[in-house]
């Protein structure tokens, strides 16, 4: 049997596992993918683990740049957005790669909503590759919103328009086209909202995270409030569907992956 797996901190309410496993029940493939929970300082002991166990691994938050310094081989994309979130492993080597890319300009299209100013809350691993994805489809001026700005990457405050301090993000929020939610606020119920949606005058919400039922409390809050929200379940499955086309099997199954849950 292939493992794969998923590197993170504290990724018991992930979804991943039941995706993946329902891609490769659909076709009898003999795969399974695990959760693999580690501290920071844990990641080399698991990175030499997974050369040896696994056949490939998914990264989320905090170690999608924390990896890089243990690759073999990245690509070309990967190595322009300087964050990795697949990993193939072949003879022991490890090849990075980013699929959240496609999971970005999937949902940049889902959520249709007019070009213009975007922000984004948080400066994570992820951030840099949804920067670029908004370039791509239009998107400007970029603002970033977050706890330190002092310590930002610098290669991220080459790629925004302006970093300012997050407790600034409701004042900043009048006149953009589109706010993310970046941060992990909202991973769990008892989480305050990353913005109140009252407080919005008409932007997009996009809201990184997601709950294994329903959607997260700031969607729901936009929804009622009658503004254009989505959470991150289609970025999830787009990713993944990339990630599993990265470790080499074909994508005959994504659409299963797709038809998983009911995305509104």
């Amino acid at each position: 049997m292939h493992r794969y797996a998923l590197f993170g901190d504290r990724i018991n309410g992930s979804l991943s596992p039941e995706l993946h496993r329902h891609s490769w029940a659909q076709s009898g493939t003999d795969a399974d993918y695990e959760l693999w929970s580690m501290r920071p300082e844990d990641l080399g002991d698991f990175v030499e683990r997974a050369r040896v166990e696994l056949a490939g691994f998914n990264l989320t938050a905090p170690f999608k740049q924390q990896i890089v310094p243990y690759l073999d081989e990245q690509t070309l994309r990967a190595n322009d957005l300087g964050s990795v979130n697949t990993v193939r492993v072949h003879k022991g080597r490890l090849i990075g790669e980013n699929t959240d890319w496609h999971g970005v300009c999937a949902t940049l299209e889902r959520i249709k909503t007019p070009v213009g100013p975007a922000m984004i809350l948080g400066s994570g691993g992820v951030v840099p590759t949804v920067i670029d994805g908004l370039r791509r489809f239009g998107f400007g001026p970029v603002t970033v919103c977050c706890r330190r700005p002092e310590s930002i990457d610098r290669a991220m405050v080459g790629a925004v328009d302006h970093v300012k301090s997050f407790d600034d993000r409701h004042e900043l929020s009048q006149g953009q086209a589109l706010v993310i939610n970046a941060t992990p606020l909202g991973g769990t119920p008892d989480d305050p909202l990353p913005m109140h949606s009252a407080e919005v005058d008409g932007p997009a919400h996009w809201d990184l995270m997601y709950r294994p039922v329903g959607t997260t409390a700031w969607v729901e809050a936009a929804l009622r409030a009658g503004i254009v929200a989505l959470d991150g379940r289609v970025m999830l499955i787009e990713q993944a569907i990339e990630s599993q086309r990265f470790w080499g099997f074909d994508e005959q199954d994504a659409e299963s992956m797709r038809q998983l849950w009911l995305i509104e």
